[in-house]
């Protein structure tokens, strides 16, 4: 979301729960709090979903909702991803490099030299 999607979001909140507090700067801590890859129309399913059920609106209440509302998409993802052997290697290979480039860059800093190389799955195991 934009600031001006955010600031669109947060004049829906106000509307929808009047007794809450706001002022000027509202939009502005919510911008810092929501993150920036939600969309707008999550985040306003979320806000209904969340005015349903008590009646003032915190960040946090939105975060936790679009998360929830995400997971089967990303358990469905996750789930494409192990059952296809060939995509589950290249996940645990880039997971590899990762972790590798973190070790490197904490070996470096300390002055010491890299001995070993971890691996999730040794080279050739089937």
């Amino acid at each position: 979301m934009n600031d001006t999607e955010i600031t669109r979001l947060c004049r829906l909140v106000a509307a929808l729960s009047p007794a809450q507090a706001w002022d000027e700067y509202t939009a502005d801590a919510w911008a810092e709090v929501l993150p920036r890859d939600f969309t707008l129309e999550e985040c306003q399913a979320a806000l209904v979903a969340v005015k349903r059920r008590q009646p003032w609106v915190d960040p946090s209440d939105l975060i936790a909702e679009v998360r929830r509302a995400r997971r089967p998409a990303e358990d469905a993802e996750q789930l494409r991803t192990v059952l296809d052997p060939d995509a589950y290697r290249a996940q645990i290979e880039a997971d590899d490099a990762a972790m590798e480039a973190v070790l490197d860059r904490i070996a470096a800093r300390a002055g010491l030299p890299r001995r070993t190389r971890l691996r999730a799955i040794p080279p050739g195991t089937p």
